[in-house]
């Protein structure tokens, strides 16, 4: 297996890992989505391995529990009131590097942009200006470090243009000594969207304890802590944008000011014209 490009079916030319498309126009996949899919069998002997140590620990009725509370989560994303009134309004949400280069919002400190940078570069590689990131969210909460605001993205607006990884970018960059250029990779810590309970089980295995509840298993799976170091989550790479039309369901997740109740009221005129639903709480 090479991460290196892919042959395009229709003539057999080679595609760089970065792009979308061969040379003579036809679409290959998205690059995060290649990557992932060509981690699917090392991904499957990690769950299988998951599986058989929960099956010695005696937790396997709690493992499958884990595993259906995976496979019916969703991506959330947090976003600031002012962000959102901009998507209801029909202005696509973007990465990061790309809205700092559309001009839709200034650069983070020097050493966060520059952190930032080295991590998209070495996760993202050749295409990490393209991505968004989002969280798995088993029961509808969010991440509330990250924004006022939480957006439930409908599964099927993003499905087959996201990939999932094992943890937090930052994380994993860190936690893989990606930091080495002499360090590669390991392989099955990505996932496809269909994927994303065994990426789960693989991961949180070893935490799984007797008699832990639904809730216990659904703050393994995400946990929003007293500040964004202390968030644990399984990350969401959504590329290119979000549209309003992603959006399935919505809620506040921390209190307003002034401003931004005003926001809200229009906010809620307008996803929900496009279908989404006002939650009033993370699980409604």
């Amino acid at each position: 297996m090479s991460l290196e490009g892919d042959a395009c079916s229709c003539c057999n030319e080679m595609v760089p890992y970065n792009v979308d498309n061969c040379p003579k126009g036809s679409f290959v996949g998205f690059p995060n989505v290649r990557v992932a899919r060509k981690m699917k069998a090392d991904l499957a002997g990690r769950h299988t391995a998951a599986r058989e140590a929960g099956d010695t620990r005696n937790v396997s009725d709690l493992i499958q529990r884990l595993d259906d509370l995976l496979n019916g989560a969703k991506a959330s994303i947090n976003l600031a009131p002012r962000i959102v009134a901009n998507l209801a309004n029909g202005q696509p949400y973007r990465s990061y590097h790309e809205s700092c280069e559309l001009g839709q919002r200034p650069l983070a400190k020097r050493i966060n942009h520059a952190h930032r940078t080295a991590v998209d570069a070495k996760v993202h590689i050749g295409y990490g200006d393209r991505i968004i990131n989002a969280a798995l969210s088993p029961d509808g909460r969010g991440l509330s470090n990250y924004g006022k605001i939480a957006l439930l993205l409908k599964d099927g607006a993003i499905s087959d243009r996201c990939s999932l990884l094992s943890e937090n970018a930052f994380d994993y960059f860190q936690s893989h000594k990606l930091w080495d250029p002499d360090k590669p990779e390991p392989l099955g810590f990505r996932a496809l969207w269909e994927d994303r309970a065994a990426l789960g089980v693989a991961k949180l295995e070893p935490l799984v304890k007797e008699n832990m509840s639904d809730e216990d298993l659904c703050d393994l799976i995400l946990h929003s802590g007293a500040d964004r170091h202390d968030d644990r989550y399984i990350e969401v790479h959504v590329i290119d944008f979000l549209q309003r039309e992603y959006v399935g369901s919505f809620y506040r997740a921390r209190a307003f000011d002034q401003d931004e109740a005003k926001l809200w009221t229009s906010i809620v005129e307008k996803l929900t014209a496009e279908g989404a639903k006002e939650l009033t709480a993370a699980n409604d």
